[in-house]
């Protein structure tokens, strides 16, 4: 009876250190998974990051083009408007009044003049 027991308990011991064994590989296992986990989540951060800077940077173009664009279809109703309101030809005198009127005085200072401004 006594021989029984003693191998009962034996029995019992070593299906306690195999038990412990398994939970040592487990949290080990536990803890490789979570630190797997947390570099995923962080390349999923940085990732997500780069989309919302992809995405502005592609509305900022976006809103370029169209600006351009529409300077593109502002500028030849302009060109088509002076050179009917000018006679043809003469934009290029127009775009100079336009400088006239801006800086009036600088044709008429001599050399003298501009040093003295300065």
């Amino acid at each position: 009876m006594i021989i029984a027991l003693s191998s009962h308990l034996s029995a019992v011991e070593s299906e306690k250190q195999k038990l412990r064994a398994q939970v040592r590989r487990l949290c080990q296992e536990n803890q490789w998974l979570r630190d797997e986990l947390a570099g995923t989540q962080h390349k999923l951060q940085r990732s997500e990051q780069s989309v919302a800077q992809l995405e502005e940077e592609k509305k900022h173009l976006e809103f370029m083009n169209q600006i351009k664009k529409f300077d593109d279809d502002v500028s030849p109703s302009e060109e088509k408007s002076q050179s009917a309101a000018g006679g043809g030809g003469s934009g290029g005198d127009s775009s100079k009044d336009s400088l006239d009127d801006l800086f009036p005085n600088d044709d008429d200072q001599g050399p003298g003049m501009t040093s003295a401004v300065l």
